[in-house]
């Protein structure tokens, strides 16, 4: 366990996951499976976190349903501190809705994140009392402006961002010389930057974009191109060999998750990235999922015995994870 804790303020979803049998056809009824899942981005860096032995506290707003009831339930089984969020009385619960292709890749997606709305200035006073400047804060940009305007100029932690999506980056646009780590993907990046990355040069001129912005700490997702990453000493275009999904949602939380996790205990960033990408890859793959290797079983608590061993299980299956993958690092 790293020996700050990890503190998380944003979203909380029930996903609910749409995989097309056959190619999708616009306007028209489509066949396939349909599955439901704990998400939401904030919510799945504090299980990513929690998952590689953190202490974590996730601040979000739970809905008055049902689903709401589930999500925090499942938090406490896993371990993920809650204490510090709240419970709507209006709202329902964050709803993400995805439908993949026939080759399990995100076609389009469509999300109600509402309830967010309820999370005030004064919920998270009570929690940034209480952090300290060695720990790390995750906020994604799911969050009002101004709340992420009030949470960057008052935090004492080391500030990590995700973006979310390419629609919501431009609220951290302004705050970017407030963040320390930062994980946008190609897409992301580009609405920011202007930039296509699609060699060397506009890769180190994204980075550099980034980095002259006040970024500490800058991560990139390429997809099945890799990995860039940027900081004042190096920055490395990263590779691996490639894999078959399962289901591309959730895959850049839990590389994040488990980079931040690294990060904590005191690692390098590369050796950081390697564990992250080869989490990230067992988690698209259907290897860690909601039901597989994590630190609980359903509806049972269990003891710290286990869950120790569970923690032993899953970094055995990392290390062998990082063997497999042919992980090369090329300067920029």
């Amino acid at each position: 366990m790293g020996k700050n804790k990890i503190w998380i303020i944003g979203g909380a979803n029930m996903d609910i996951v749409g995989v097309a049998s056959h190619v999708l056809k616009d306007y028209d009824s489509n066949i396939g499976s349909i599955s439901t899942h704990f998400g939401g981005v904030g919510r799945n860096i504090a299980q990513s976190c929690v998952e590689m032995g953190e202490s974590v506290m996730l601040v979000t707003c739970f809905g008055c349903d049902d689903y709401g009831k589930l999500l925090k339930e499942h938090c406490d089984l896993v371990g993920i501190d809650t204490s510090f969020s709240i419970e709507s009385s209006t709202h329902g619960t964050s709803v993400y809705m995805a439908i993949l292709d026939e080759k399990r890749d995100m076609r389009i997606a469509m999300s109600d994140m509402s309830v967010l709305s309820e999370i005030k200035e004064d919920v998270i006073s009570k929690a940034i009392k209480e952090m300290t400047s060695e720990d790390i804060l995750v906020i994604d940009s799911n969050l009002d402006v101004n709340l992420i305007d009030f949470i960057s100029k008052s935090a004492p932690a080391k500030i990590a961002s995700d973006p979310v999506s390419a629609a919501k980056i431009p609220k951290l646009k302004n705050y970017l010389d407030r963040i320390g780590i930062f994980k946008p993907n190609e897409i992301e990046a580009r609405e920011l930057t202007g930039i296509t990355i699609i060699d060397d040069e506009t890769a180190r001129q994204s980075l550099d974009w980034f980095l002259g912005r006040g970024i500490e700490e800058i991560i990139i997702t390429l997809g099945s191109n890799g990995i860039l990453f940027g900081n004042s000493e190096r920055k490395v275009w990263i590779t691996h060999k490639t894999v078959e999904m399962d289901n591309a949602n959730g895959g850049g939380d839990a590389l994040f998750g488990a980079y931040l996790s690294m990060r904590n205990k005191g690692e390098n960033p590369i050796k950081a990235l390697e564990v992250a990408i080869a989490v990230a890859i067992l988690k698209i793959t259907g290897e860690f999922s909601n039901q597989n290797m994590v630190t609980y079983k359903l509806g049972i608590h269990v003891s710290e015995e286990e869950r120790k061993e569970l923690h032993i299980k899953r970094k055995e299956k990392i290390a062998e994870e990082i063997k497999t993958l042919d992980i090369k690092e090329r300067e920029l």
